[in-house]
């Protein structure tokens, strides 16, 4: 290889003519495909989570945060993000429970029919607003990060 010239990729053809394979172009046999239920509230107390009446949920498996072996959390910046919510909703589209089925259409469609049954609370509309506010969705006063910074230089 030269400085200043192109390299040729190993999938490049096959991604140009459309033949490359990404994972969603494989399925192995006795492989589930999943569907996530998202929050439809921006601030709830989750009261009950589970199929809607007379639906068959047969061959269907429904997750929740009761059935996260270990910590329910994903490590971003810090360790402030449930994988699924767990009693409390604290945005819109927050994931509350996932669908596992035998194919994907079947999973997009049974998380049509998965009830979540809430309590709205209020929510925090307003960033100003929300500090130090009563309804507390993160820390002890809803600040993420105080940075403090003096003559140029931050503590």
């Amino acid at each position: 290889m030269h400085i200043g010239q192109g390299i040729r990729r190993a999938d490049g053809i096959a991604k140009l003519t459309g033949t490359a394979l990404y994972v969603d172009d494989v399925h192995p046999e006795g492989c589930l495909h999943g569907a996530t239920v998202r929050s439809e509230h921006a601030h709830a107390r989750i009261v009950r989570i589970g199929w809607a009446p007379g639906f068959d949920a047969k061959g269907l498996t429904l997750v929740t945060a009761r059935d996260i072996p270990g910590e329910n959390v994903i490590y971003l910046m810090t360790r402030d993000q449930p994988a699924l919510a767990d009693h409390i909703i604290r945005h819109v589209a927050e994931p509350v429970a996932l669908v596992a089925a035998p194919t994907r259409a079947r999973a997009l469609a049974a998380v049509k029919q998965v009830v979540v049954e809430v309590e709205p609370l209020e929510p925090l509309m307003d960033m100003e607003a929300s500090e130090g506010h009563q309804t507390v969705i993160f820390g002890e006063d809803n600040v993420f990060s105080r940075i403090v910074i003096e003559k140029g230089e931050v503590d």
